[in-house]
């Protein structure tokens, strides 16, 4: 008899071909949270690289300059606010200003120091769109540019052009854009009348605010800076601790929870911070319905963006454009003797780090998270502007 030549068999049969799946998935479902927790761990590391790029460019500009502190309207941005186009057109393109608007920190010292061999764009609407980071192609608005050190790596967020109201389409050279993600602390920068010091031709009556004929802090009742709102200067000699006060930190400017994005003021004129500046994680008397300011408020928009993820947007996985995923939120910031630290939102939310020593503020307007730390500090009433407790920051 013929003996028949067994043939090895060849393939997967079912089952071994769902148990080889089976495994690829766990070992996916494994791995994959620890790689998006590496790549935010890198993230982190270049955000952290940028802000201190940009920290040791504002340290240049105050030793050049004696002292003074950019992305002021007295300083970088008095330039701009003295360039006639800026005022009879605030949506001019012809202002020659380095600072795209008065609180702008980010022009000078990009073009000046970071970026000093890179053509100048000749519109201000060309410079503004660079200053985000980006390329400035509204097609790709997350696309890094010359200016990437502005951009952090976690931030996915695009913002829609304001110039009065949100405008999602854009509106001329002015298109929907990466969002700014690091804003300075504001209360550094106002910029006041001295007697005999003269007033600067640009400060209109009531431009900053309700006190007419002014352009010191408008004094909405909450906070007097040291020396009183009417003394105070934008100079390094102002910042005591510097190494625990703000520079400019993770914060995505012109957010609301009626909106369903961020926006950012594109106005040459923007005021009280403009597209770079906020008064602090720490105010809950200003801003949005929920109490919190522009940059750093509570709750969730109508595009359902987590908008405290979008400015605390690292930890976790980081954030992704919904404002999710960065389990244990914290930011970075860049203090004003160079130095860059992460905190966390509580840290974050506390008013020393953002205000001058010996800044009075009404314990009203703190988050009330802390506020019950500073009770005993209260002067119950005693300065009657404010009718109620408030405290003064080291």
């Amino acid at each position: 008899m013929r003996r028949r030549i067994s043939r090895p068999r060849c393939g997967f049969t079912l089952v071994e071909l769902l148990v080889v799946i089976s495994i690829i998935a766990l070992l996916l479902g494994i791995l994959l949270p620890s790689l998006g927790a590496a790549r935010e761990s890198a993230h982190g590391v270049v955000c952290m690289s940028n802000l201190k790029q940009i920290s040791t460019a504002e340290v240049a500009y105050r030793t050049e300059r004696k002292g003074a502190l950019p992305g002021s309207p007295g300083t970088t941005g008095r330039e701009l606010l003295n360039d006639p186009n800026a005022i009879t057109d605030p949506m001019g393109m012809d202002v020659q200003s380095l600072a795209t608007q008065p609180f702008d920190w980010a022009g000078p010292l990009g073009f000046d120091y970071l970026a000093p061999d890179m053509a100048r764009p000749q519109t201000r609407a060309q410079r503004f769109a660079l200053l985000n980071g980006s390329a400035g192609n509204p097609t790709d608005p997350l696309a890094r540019g010359p200016l990437a050190v502005f951009a952090c790596p976690s931030n996915h967020a695009i913002s829609v052009p304001f110039d009065g109201a949100p405008q999602p389409g854009g509106v001329g050279e002015f298109q929907p854009q990466l969002a700014m993600s690091y804003v300075t602390a504001r209360e550094f920068l106002w910029w006041s009348t001295i007697p005999g010091a003269g007033q600067p031709s640009w400060a209109g009556s009531g431009y900053w605010g309700d006190e007419a004929g002014t352009c010191e802090y408008p004094g909405w009742g909450t906070l007097t800076l040291p020396g009183g709102n009417n003394a105070y200067q934008p100079h390094e000699s102002r910042i005591d601790h510097p190494d625990r006060k703000v520079f400019i930190a993770d914060g995505m400017r012109y957010q609301s929870a009626s909106l369903t994005a961020p926006d950012h003021e594109i106005r040459a004129t923007g005021t009280y911070g403009g597209a770079f500046a906020d008064s602090g994680a720490w105010d809950v008397s200003s801003g949005d319905a929920n109490g919190f300011t522009r940059a750093y408020p509570m709750g969730t928009n109508l595009a359902n963006q987590l908008m405290s993820g979008l400015s605390f947007r690292h930890g976790g996985r980081g954030a992704d454009a919904s404002g999710r995923g960065a389990v244990t939120p914290h930011g970075h910031v860049a203090f004003r003797d160079g130095h860059v630290d992460r905190k966390s939102i509580d840290e974050m939310r506390r008013p020393e780090p953002w205000l001058p020593s010996g800044s009075k503020v009404s314990l009203q307007a703190i988050w009330s998270g802390i506020r019950h730390e500073y009770s005993s500090q209260a002067t119950g009433g005693a300065y009657a502007q404010f009718g109620q407790g408030q405290v003064t920051v080291w």
